[in-house]
């Protein structure tokens, strides 16, 4: 065998990837072999598609998806070392999160609480003043379109053009769930934050309102922002159990800023309006 030339069959014993693994990085152009056979049209690997192999094997071990794989190995040719800390960062939070998944299941397996970085509050019904808001909606996944969306109103508050007029948030960001259940992707998600003063809409997506007030049964999540679920569970038992009826839609309100405050530490304000 010569090594310009590597059959599928010993590429694929060099570097661990099966037949089938190796078409389909072939398929999705991120392991093309590089030597063909001008008249059979054979393809072989070389040798320096040794080490790209156990590479992208790697990867792919470590959870990336094929789509990640490739922009590393795109990111890595071009020198891009910003996108790759980037990929490799959000790999590793999201390796943390199914730890913490991991850790939740076990405290339910073994009869544990699991409850260790979530104090659990007690459900009130309180009222909630009426609030003019800057907001905006659109579809997508909860927490990385909620983080956009907030991101994205907070820029248009601090704008040059805002900053003049004065604007000012009077309140915690908000995000308001206009589905009727839960949704993987493509939920329908806006986020509201309480301003004053005469604001200048930065894109056509923008929009200023008054988000009505009233009677709230609220509860107080502290902890992490992938565990308010429990929380909001607690609080429909709660509701149930008491023969409370609420009305759609409900609320989350984000009280801990996340670059300040260790992730135990996060306070989120579940409120769900009453008839």
């Amino acid at each position: 065998m010569s090594l310009t030339r590597i059959p599928i069959g010993n590429y694929s014993l060099m570097t661990r990837l099966t037949r089938k693994a190796l078409r389909i990085y072939e398929e999705k152009g991120i392991l093309v072999p590089g030597a063909k056979e001008p008249l059979t049209g054979y393809r072989y690997y070389t040798v320096d598609q040794i080490e790209l192999g156990l590479k992208v094997k790697d990867l792919v071990t470590a959870g990336f998806s094929l789509e990640e794989v490739a922009r590393v190995l795109e990111a890595e040719s071009e020198g891009d070392r910003g996108m790759l800390r980037r990929l490799i960062e959000g790999r590793m939070d999201a390796l943390r999160s199914e730890a913490r998944h991991l850790e939740r299941v076990r405290g339910l397996l073994l009869g544990t609480d699991g409850s260790a970085n979530m104090s659990i509050e007690q459900p009130v019904v309180k009222e909630v003043p009426s609030q003019r808001v800057l907001c905006k909606r659109e579809k997508g996944v909860y927490g990385v379109t909620i983080g956009k969306l907030i991101g994205e109103l907070f820029t248009c508050i601090m704008s040059n053009e805002n900053r003049r007029e004065m604007v000012t948030m009077t309140g915690p960001p908000i995000f308001i769930c206009h589905d009727q259940e839960y949704m993987e992707t493509d939920a329908d998600i806006e986020v509201a934050i309480p301003i004053a003063g005469r604001v200048r809409l930065c894109d056509d997506s923008m929009e200023v309102r008054t988000l009505e007030g009233g009677r709230f049964l609220t509860m107080v999540h502290r902890g992490a922002y992938d565990r308010v679920g429990e929380s909001h569970a607690r609080l429909q038992r709660y509701a149930l159990e008491h023969g409370i009826e609420w009305r759609l839609p409900d609320r989350e309100v984000y009280i801990s800023d996340p670059d300040e405050v260790a992730e135990e530490d996060l306070v989120t304000e579940l409120q769900y309006p009453l008839p």
